[in-house]
């Protein structure tokens, strides 16, 4: 984090040094730096922690590939960023961010790739693949806004 806080001339505070994160934003991109501490704050990663997954499938929404997507440092470009990505793995990469092309971010976000993945994690109901396994709840779960859903999707 002081790396690439540095890289961007970004200075950090004592806040963001014990938090581990930060946040700016450039130009009209709003960026969210983090540096979690996976022994504290633990999630399977896209699975890949087996002894971290849900012993249930998630059946819970989930907002994060509406809202975000994460860039990893070679570019490669995961739908949220519970999904690992490595050297030596590589699963779930929707593209890469091409450096020459400032319109590539977009088109990522609105990717047919991503577009089906948003629509996989919208609804109530048994997540597949990354997201079965995923622990991480980012709003709130309840029965009004299930229903709101189920309106939208034409099921109820």
């Amino acid at each position: 984090m002081n790396n690439f806080s540095k890289r961007i001339n970004f200075k950090l505070n004592k806040k963001n040094k014990k938090e581990l994160k930060f946040s700016l934003f450039y130009k009209k991109l709003h960026l969210y730096v983090h540096v979690p501490d996976w022994g504290i704050n633990g999630n399977s990663r896209g699975s890949i922690i087996s002894k971290l997954n849900a012993t249930i499938t998630r059946t819970s929404p989930c907002v994060k590939p509406f809202r975000e997507f994460t860039i990893y440092v070679d570019g490669s470009v995961t739908p949220c960023c519970e999904i690992y990505h490595g050297n030596n793995y590589n699963e779930n990469i929707i593209g890469k961010v091409e450096t020459d092309d400032p319109n590539s971010i977009f088109r990522l976000y609105n990717s047919k790739l991503l577009t089906d993945w948003r629509k996989s994690v919208f609804d109530y109901n048994k997540k597949s693949g990354v997201c079965a396994s995923c622990l991480d709840l980012d709003f709130a779960n309840n029965l009004e806004d299930q229903h709101i859903r189920e309106k939208f999707l034409g099921i109820k």
